[in-house]
């Protein structure tokens, strides 16, 4: 083989398995920002869903750095990741659009937040993180019976999920019936830490406001 058909060969072998190995060292940020994001340590996971981008890794880095950006209070820099979440995709499948929804709800978007997610379920109706957002949206909007119709869908979509039983036992609270809300708080707290995004400290707070 001539040596120039060889050294294309050989440059074009070494510039895949760059490729590959950003994408792989890509996800692997995104796994590791996902891990930072489950105990709250949001500047670590903004580290690496941001390094997520730069190795050309999912895509969804962007919609977990507008989660972070929501969950830090800096809402106008979530709008802009949303904003480029969208740009950049060209499937707008279930998972993204609850993804989406839960962070415009955070920015108090609601209303884009709705729009979101009832296209979550429409895509996807046995989808509990969908509905239980949706139940989280309409509670923040004091819509109960809407409220209470997809939070009772979200738990039994998936008992494992905390964060229904705890908008349901506000829900229940709110309404006058602590005793009620005391239950499903009690069952939230008890399966909150298996979560893989655990309820920060506000679940108990709730709990000890209400039941003791």
């Amino acid at each position: 083989m001539h040596k120039p058909i060889l050294l294309f060969l050989l440059t074009l072998l070494f510039l895949i398995a760059c490729g590959v190995g950003d994408l792989y060292h890509g996800i692997d940020a995104l796994s590791k920002g996902e891990q930072w994001l489950s105990v709250h340590q949001y500047d670590s996971a903004e580290f690496y869903f941001k390094q997520t981008l730069a190795l050309k890794g999912d895509l969804n880095g962007y919609i977990f750095l507008a989660q972070v950006k929501a969950l830090k209070g800096e809402k106008n820099y979530a709008q802009r990741y949303i904003d480029s979440a969208n740009f950049h995709r060209n499937d707008f499948n279930a998972n993204y659009l609850n993804n989406r929804g839960y962070v415009q709800n955070l920015i108090g978007d609601y209303d884009a937040a709705l729009i979101s997610l009832f296209t979550a379920v429409e895509l996807d109706p046995e989808m509990a993180y969908a509905h239980s957002n949706l139940g989280k949206t309409y509670f923040e909007l004091n819509e109960e019976a809407l409220a209470y119709k997809h939070l009772k869908k979200a738990m039994e979509l998936d008992a494992t999920d905390p964060y229904p039983f705890h908008y349901f036992a506000l829900l229940q609270a709110a309404k006058g019936d602590s005793s009620t809300a005391c239950e499903y708080l009690q069952y939230a707290l008890e399966i909150n830490s298996d979560f893989f995004v655990p309820i920060g400290p506000e679940l108990k707070n709730d709990h000890k406001r209400i039941c003791q």
